[in-house]
């Protein structure tokens, strides 16, 4: 366990003493203070440099923390794709609404046309058979209905030599 531990510390402390050596400003200044403060169940250890807090894990931990970045922005990904389809697909059904309530509508306005006619048909024939004024009573005289019966056939047949 402390083997791992110092294998792990030696590489953070020997980035900071590479890092202080480069800066001219750390080098003015002591040497960072590197402390071991915490190891976690999972492998991972919280180190202290210079009072600042780092988390440090072994190479297999970082392979797999990098293994979930990628599928999670893969992940990411697939899901802006099935937003944009969300969206297509609720405008798609927005104009079917939209379509159906256009159809009801004329279909009402074709409704009312035809019950309009039906009642103007049966409110022409109701004034003709009571013989609603002159035409009325002509029309429903039994002399003019039989004209009628015999003169279309004999009309027709003049009009045809």
């Amino acid at each position: 366990m402390k083997t791992r531990l110092s294998l792990l510390i030696f590489p953070l402390f020997a980035l900071a003493m590479i890092f202080a050596n480069l800066n001219p400003t750390v080098r003015s200044q002591q040497t960072p203070a590197v402390a071991y403060v915490k190891q976690f169940d999972d492998g991972s250890y919280l180190v202290s440099i210079d009072g600042v807090d780092h988390w440090a894990v072994d190479l297999a931990k970082t392979k797999e923390l990098k293994g979930n970045e990628i599928k999670l922005q893969a992940a990411a990904t697939e899901l802006v794709k099935l937003n944009d389809s969300l969206t297509r697909s609720q405008a798609n059904v927005a104009r079917e609404k939209q379509n159906v309530q256009d159809e009801r509508i004329e279909k009402a306005k074709i409704h009312t046309m035809y019950d309009d006619q039906v009642k103007l048909s049966t409110e022409c024939f109701t004034l003709l058979k009571r013989g609603g004024g002159r035409v009325g009573k002509f029309l429903d005289n039994p002399w003019v209905r039989l004209g009628k019966e015999i003169g279309v056939p004999v009309a027709q047949i003049a009009t045809c030599k």
